[in-house]
């Protein structure tokens, strides 16, 4: 094969001159200009080391902060939006208060900035282990044991960004991480905030786009009717719902997944596996009520009540529910989503 020296496209051997800009193959190529020795740095301090993984609108890497001398991850938002000045003013805004969340069980976000192109940029905390998804991939039912040791240090993470303003909203076992600490002791941080919110604020999201991962969705965001704390609770719900059960508690394809969780009521845990308690029962289906108000009214009652479960609290178990369990969306634009999604299921 013969390359033009000109555009660089490789060609057969036999082509004597680039049929697209005409330059004689047989030419000398020019002379390659000296490479610089010095490694550039990402952001003026930071050594790009290596790709950790890539999604359809960001990037990861490790990375090797020049100035501490210690290992981060580097997460580049990318695509056309996240250019906009206005769209990296407010996700760089958002980085400032999750940088004040400081808690064992919550990535530490360590700071942001944009690249050249203006698209932004968060620098976090360089985590050894894997996914609570990884994880649930090879061992799709944990015992109850684990699995309430997990969901508690989820509920304690997420009680503590809600403490600061922040709303999760993709609450799911992909963006769970389980840090290997000491002899392969795992503790779980909840990371990814891309679809986080803060509460009172206009946050990142545009009006009638609906975020989230269908599987997880609490009923109000299936609709886009207002989130909260709430919703999160649901999201841990089906975590741990499907922590003790290695399944979910709906199936199917999006649409059918959004309806269910607006509509249908799941089987309690215990019908899937005897020797779940009737604590346990309680507190996921607490969780995984259709109006949020039914739901528990904040994640630290959440965290307490799985204290309870866990022997680590005295007293029973709460319920909260107040109102029949019934979701009524709160706009037109939810009322018409509703009646769309409502056919999907049986009469």
């Amino acid at each position: 094969m013969r390359t033009c020296a000109k555009c660089q496209r490789a060609l057969p051997d036999e082509y004597r001159v680039c049929p697209f800009d005409a330059t004689p193959l047989d030419a000398q190529e020019p002379e390659a200009p000296p490479q610089s020795t010095e490694t550039p740095l990402f952001g003026g301090r930071y050594e790009i080391l290596r790709m950790l993984g890539e999604g359809g609108t960001a990037r990861v890497f490790k990375a090797l902060d020049m100035e501490t001398h210690n290992h981060v991850a580097i997460k580049v938002i990318e695509g056309p939006a996240a250019r906009t000045a206005k769209w990296s003013e407010r996700l760089l805004r958002e980085v400032d208060v999750l940088k004040s969340i400081r808690h064992p069980n919550v990535i530490e976000v360590l700071g942001g900035g944009r690249q050249k192109d203006g698209s932004p940029f968060l620098v976090m905390e360089h985590l050894e282990g894997e996914t609570l998804g990884q994880l649930m991939r090879r061992a799709p039912k944990l015992g109850v044991e684990g699995a309430l040791v997990i969901a508690a240090e989820i509920a304690s993470g997420l009680a503590a960004s809600h403490a600061r303003g922040v709303i999760h909203r993709d609450v799911k076992p992909d963006n769970i991480f389980l840090v290997e600490e000491g002899a392969h002791i795992r503790r779980a941080k909840v990371f990814d905030f891309g679809f986080a919110r803060l509460q009172g604020s206009e946050g990142l999201t545009a009006k009638g786009f609906i975020v989230g991962t269908p599987e997880y969705m609490a009923p109000e965001q299936t609709i886009h009717d207002p989130t909260g704390q709430r919703t999160d609770i649901y999201g841990l719900g089906v975590v741990m719902y499907r922590m003790l059960t290695g399944v979910l508690p709906f199936v199917g394809d999006p649409p059918t997944l959004l309806a269910q969780h607006l509509f249908a009521t799941p089987k309690p845990p215990s019908a899937l596996d005897p020797s779940i308690s009737a604590d346990l029962d309680a507190i996921v289906m607490a969780s995984l009520r259709k109006l949020p108000r039914n739901r528990y009214p904040q994640m630290q009652d959440f965290y307490e009540d799985l204290e309870r479960a866990m022997h680590m609290r005295p007293g029973a178990v709460t319920t909260f529910m107040e109102w029949d369990d019934v979701y009524e969306p709160q706009t037109a634009f939810g009322r018409a989503i509703a009646d769309k999604l409502r056919k999907r299921l049986p009469v």
